[in-house]
């Protein structure tokens, strides 16, 4: 088959065995089988062309494919970082709440303890005349 050129999407990205790198990388013939080169043109988080050069048109679609992605994921990951911050604004306000109603519970809970001591020491109170 001849040389092939993998640059992956995303740095690390594994793939037939392989942690793939963000940068081009040109593949000797053999180190894949025809099935693996297969699967690597099939993966969309893969640039795979022949040869140990890509046409320069390829190049900067493939550059201009990343800076679009690029720009959206940083949009995705702004909008939950704000989702985040909304989220963990609900949680310190309902461990507050709960952390009241908690007190609330302890304090009934000691009053109703009072008052069957109470009820207790009149039964007894009653029983002993």
């Amino acid at each position: 088959m001849g040389q092939i050129t993998i640059t992956a999407k995303r740095n690390g990205f594994m793939r037939c065995g392989v942690a793939h790198k963000d940068t081009p990388v040109v593949w000797e013939d053999g180190k894949f089988t025809d099935a693996q080169i297969a699967e690597l043109k099939a993966e969309p988080m893969l640039v795979v062309y022949d040869g140990a050069q890509a046409p320069q048109g390829q190049l900067e679609d493939g550059l201009k494919q990343l800076q679009t992605e690029n720009g959206q994921l940083k949009d995705q990951v702004e909008k939950l970082t704000t989702e985040l911050t909304t989220q963990q604004a609900s949680v310190k306000a309902l461990t507050g709440e709960k952390d009241a109603l908690q007190k609330s519970v302890d304090q009934l809970t000691a009053d109703k303890e009072a008052l069957q001591k109470q009820v207790d020491e009149l039964s007894a109170g009653g029983k002993s005349k």
